[in-house]
């Protein structure tokens, strides 16, 4: 086992047996129960079945957790999906205007020769008004929302239908709920955004938000035009 340890805000390894990896924490940023507080919210999870580092100790007086260094990796690489993945978005703008183009390529008809003018003023927005920011870029659903939700009493036991994931700003997911919920009502979205800025730790944007539902009825307005949305819902029912 190694051991990771040093002062607060800090590690370093130290060897402590063959086969193994464990982090030994320490209490930082002034307040002396923030570690007991995640030590035992860990041990909560860990109970309750879902993956979250094993805690091998607590140790009261040293204001000490020894826990599981888990060997994975947090960012996008670690995914191991680029050989079947659109290429990653280098900009901003990028994340939401590679997977539009994208939908009209597949669509097998030039912008320029759609007659409909919601379509054609609604991608013409799209394109001037593209984010300047974006959080960071993530793996997104492409379909997030009511239905592709599965519930097991209480809880979401599954997210299904992938076929549209993409790299993007993770604020798409919100864009898709946003559009989802009007078409299909599931209990409205007071709480969501406070919830998800909570939870992911990514800055909830209004103006984007709005954006990519936008961007949502577009790209589903461009696939029906030539049955691909059609196509999509065939497939998975």
């Amino acid at each position: 086992m190694t051991v990771l340890a040093g002062r607060p805000g800090s590690v370093s390894r130290h060897p402590a047996g063959p086969g193994h990896e464990a982090s030994l924490q320490r209490d930082t940023y002034g307040n002396p129960r923030l570690l007991e507080r995640e030590t035992r919210i860990l041990q909560a999870l860990d109970h309750q079945g879902i993956p979250v580092p094993e805690i091998h100790g607590w140790n009261p007086e040293l204001r000490a957790t020894l826990m599981a260094r888990d060997p994975g990796r947090s960012d996008l690489d670690a995914l191991e999906l680029d050989d079947i993945m659109p290429p990653r978005p280098e900009t901003p703008a990028a994340c939401t205007l590679d997977e539009l183009d994208r939908v009209l390529a597949q669509t097998g008809r030039p912008f320029e020769d759609c007659d409909d003018p919601l379509t054609v003023y609604g991608i013409d927005w799209l394109r001037r008004f593209a984010p300047e920011k974006v959080a960071r870029v993530s793996l997104v659903q492409g379909d997030t929302g009511p239905v592709n939700f599965m519930f097991q009493d209480d809880r979401v036991s599954a997210v299904v239908d992938w076929e549209l994931a993409h790299y993007g700003d993770p604020l798409e997911n919100l864009g898709n709920i946003m559009v989802r919920e009007f078409y299909n009502p599931a209990g409205g979205l007071d709480g969501l955004f406070e919830s998800y800025e909570r939870e992911s730790g990514v800055t909830y944007d209004r103006f984007r938000a709005r954006y990519y539902a936008m961007q949502q009825e577009r790209a589903w307005d461009a696939r029906s035009r030539d049955g691909t949305a059609d196509r999509q819902a065939g497939d998975t029912r």
